[in-house]
C-alpha cells in the first residue's frame, strides 16, 4: 500500500496541477469569446471537452517531465520553472512519466473520439485538440524537440497562447474562426515572455544538457530588450485589432489591466530567479479578457 500511495502522489505532482489549472482558464476564454458572438453555450461539450483536455494536457506535462529529466537534476525548482522535481528526487522510476504521457494521452484522445462520435463534440474541436496534443508531445520529445532545438519560446506561445483558446471557441461554435488567432495573438506574446522567465532559471543546467534556449546563448542585455520589445508590441495591437473590428473595445479596454504588472515583471527580468511575476501578469490578461467576453455575451 505504501507503494501505491507513493505512486499516486508521484503521478499528481507529475501532471502538474497548477499548469493544468491555467490550461483551463486560457481555454474558457475561447469559450467565453464564442459566447460573447452569440454562440448558445452547450454544457455537454464544454464538459466533455474539458475532461479530453484535461487528460491530453496532463499527457503533455508527463512527456515534459520524462525529456526534461536531466535538466531538472540540476537546477533549482521554482513554482513555474525546473519541473515539479519528483523524478530527480527518485521517489519513482523515470519510466514512470513516459507510461503516465502515453496514457493520458490515449484517454484524452479516446475521449474526444467518443464525443465525436456521440455528436457531443465537433470535428473542429477534435481536430485542434489533436494538434496541441501532438505540439505539445514534439515540445519536449523526438522528433522535433522543440524546446531542446530554440523554439521552445514561440511553441509556448502558439501552444498555450493560440491553440488553446481555439480549442475553447471551436467547443461552442463548432467552427475554426481564423480571427480568433489574432485576437489572442496579444496574449500569445505574453506567453512568449513568460517562457523567457520560466527557462531563465534554468539556462546553466540547460546548457550543460545541450537545451537551446533563447537564454542558454543570449547575452542578459539582449534578453531583456526582446522581453520589452515583445511586451510592447502586445500592447500595441490592442488599439491595432480594436480598428480592424477584430476585438471588441471592451476586451482591448480590459485587456491593459496587466500593463502595471508587465512594467513590474519586465524591471525584475534576469534580477530574479522566479518566474512567477511574468506568468501573473499573463494569467491577469487571460481573466481579464474572459471577463470582458462573458460580459459582453451577457449584456450585450
Amino acid at each position: 500500500m505504501l507503494w501505491q500511495k507513493t505512486y499516486l502522489k508521484a503521478l499528481f505532482g507529475l501532471g502538474r496541477p497548477i499548469i493544468l489549472l491555467g490550461v483551463l482558464m486560457v481555454h474558457s476564454a475561447g469559450a467565453a469569446m464564442a459566447y460573447a458572438r452569440g454562440y448558445t453555450p452547450d454544457a455537454a461539450a464544454l464538459v466533455w471537452g474539458f475532461v479530453a483536455l484535461f487528460f491530453a494536457g496532463a499527457s503533455v506535462n508527463y512527456a515534459n517531465e520524462y525529456a526534461d529529466f536531466e535538466t531538472d537534476a540540476l537546477t533549482e525548482k521554482t513554482r513555474y520553472s525546473g519541473g515539479s522535481g519528483i523524478l530527480p528526487g527518485g521517489s519513482v522510476p523515470r519510466a514512470l512519466a513516459l507510461q503516465a504521457a502515453w496514457v493520458s494521452l490515449l484517454l484524452g484522445l479516446g475521449i474526444a473520439a467518443l464525443g465525436a462520435a456521440l455528436g457531443i463534440l465537433n470535428p473542429a474541436a477534435l481536430s485542434v485538440l489533436a494538434l496541441g496534443a501532438v505540439g505539445g508531445w514534439m515540445y519536449s520529445l523526438p522528433p522535433l524537440k522543440l524546446a531542446w532545438n530554440g523554439a521552445a519560446e514561440a511553441a509556448n506561445a502558439a501552444l498555450g497562447g493560440l491553440l488553446l483558446p481555439l480549442y475553447g471557441y471551436t467547443l461552442l461554435a463548432r467552427r475554426v474562426d481564423w480571427d480568433v488567432i489574432a485576437v489572442f495573438l496579444p496574449y500569445a506574446l505574453l506567453i512568449f515572455t513568460t517562457a523567457m522567465a520560466t527557462t531563465y532559471p534554468d539556462r546553466a543546467a540547460d546548457r550543460q544538457v545541450g537545451k537551446r534556449t533563447l537564454a542558454t546563448w543570449m547575452p542578459e542585455v539582449s534578453l531583456r530588450r526582446i522581453y520589452v520589445l515583445v511586451s510592447a508590441t502586445s500592447f500595441a495591437l490592442l488599439p491595432l485589432l480594436v480598428w480592424w473590428r477584430i476585438m471588441p473595445p471592451q476586451v482591448a479596454l480590459v485587456s491593459f489591466v496587466p500593463l502595471p504588472a508587465v512594467v513590474i515583471a519586465a524591471r525584475q527580468y534576469t534580477c530574479i530567479r522566479n518566474p512567477h511575476p511574468t506568468a501573473r501578469a499573463s494569467m491577469m490578461m487571460i481573466f481579464a479578457q474572459t471577463a470582458g467576453f462573458l460580459w459582453m455575451g451577457a449584456v450585450l
